[in-house]
């Protein structure tokens, strides 16, 4: 069951899976403006599009720790994920329409984490 932040019209919905949560969203431009609002209380911030610029939506996405253990396993409807994860090292593998792309990322420090996850032209939702 999520939590709905109601600090936009286009309330985010905040989910939870392994006591991560996280929001994923952006889509348009109301939403867009609420998921980079949000993204301030967030430790990541996932951004998933084509080379030439095309946000993409239905990411399958992985989170796993060092060790191999899988955090979190869902799908991302939007081209923004935000995620408060504990300090570590994580290895983060998005998928669309079968291609896969992997990224190892570093949760810590005052700053998020920003990671952009991008796809050729022809791999598009």
């Amino acid at each position: 069951m999520g939590v709905v932040l109601a600090t936009h019209p286009d309330a985010l919905e905040v989910k939870t899976q392994n006591g991560i949560a996280y929001v994923a969203g952006g889509i348009g431009k109301e939403q867009a403006e609420a998921m980079k609002v949000a993204a301030h209380d967030y430790d990541l911030m996932l951004t998933f599009a084509t080379d030439g610029g095309k946000y993409l939506a239905d990411i399958d996405l992985q989170i796993e720790d060092m060790n191999g253990k899988t955090l979190l396993n869902t799908v991302s409807e939007g081209p923004l994920f935000l995620a408060n994860l504990p300090v570590r090292r994580y290895k983060i593998t998005a998928s669309v329409q079968g291609t896969s792309h992997t990224s190892i990322v570093d949760i810590g420090g005052k700053r998020a984490t920003k990671a952009v996850f991008q796809w050729s032209g022809s791999s598009k939702n």
